[in-house]
């Protein structure tokens, strides 16, 4: 076989490969629950927006014991709960900025 002929076929194999890769998302969650367990404690909640790798919002919850499961971040009560942490985080964001601001007084010399 020539050098052309097995080069052809190896940038055909690649492009092929890395189409079959391309359509595939990495998201994480491939299920999702319109719950909290609050049987098992929750250690930590992650938020992950949509991105280049997965077109979906995911919000993963990790109990105490380490497992971790999905919620559907369309569940309203969910919804409502991220929205006032938000609101939550501006007013103290808000708040921190306009108590350390240094003062604007203005001194002149004569």
């Amino acid at each position: 076989m020539s050098g052309i002929m097995k080069l052809s076929l190896l940038l055909a194999a690649l492009v092929c490969i890395s189409k079959a890769q391309g359509d595939r998302e990495l998201c994480q969650c491939s299920t999702v629950r319109g719950s909290i367990d609050r049987k098992h404690g929750v250690k930590d909640i992650q938020i992950h927006p949509a991105s280049n790798f997965c077109s979906k919002v995911e919000i993963i919850v990790t109990r105490s014991n380490g497992s971790k499961y999905c919620l559907n971040p369309s569940w309203e009560p969910l919804k409502k709960m991220l929205n006032k942490i938000q609101k939550q985080k501006v007013q103290a964001t808000t708040q921190s900025t306009l108590t350390s601001t240094p003062g604007n007084g203005t001194t002149e010399s004569l």
